[in-house]
């Protein structure tokens, strides 16, 4: 699909949502809002646990080094680097 078709779709779906959703929703107004935004979270969320495997005290990164015997103690990368979803 090409850029021009994409954004005419985008049109096409957007408006119409957004103006349902903005003057016709009613009662449903609110779980109508969160099934267009939770679609946008699942990228972060998905990325997030996949950091949170390779870098855990039992991920990826921390199995391999005490395999080839770089170290003997089990390494918390996410506690070091600070990184929020860990």
């Amino acid at each position: 699909m090409d850029r021009c078709a994409r954004h005419d779709f985008s049109l096409l779906l957007g408006y119409p949502l957004a103006y349902f959703l903005s003057f016709y929703a009613g009662k449903k107004k609110d779980l109508l809002y969160q099934l267009v935004i939770i679609p946008l979270w699942v990228s972060y969320l998905v990325r997030a646990y996949a950091w949170k495997t390779i870098l855990g005290s039992d991920g990826v990164l921390n199995t391999l080094l005490q395999y080839m015997h770089l170290t003997s103690i089990r390494w918390s990368f996410c506690s070091t680097v600070h990184l929020p979803w860990c």
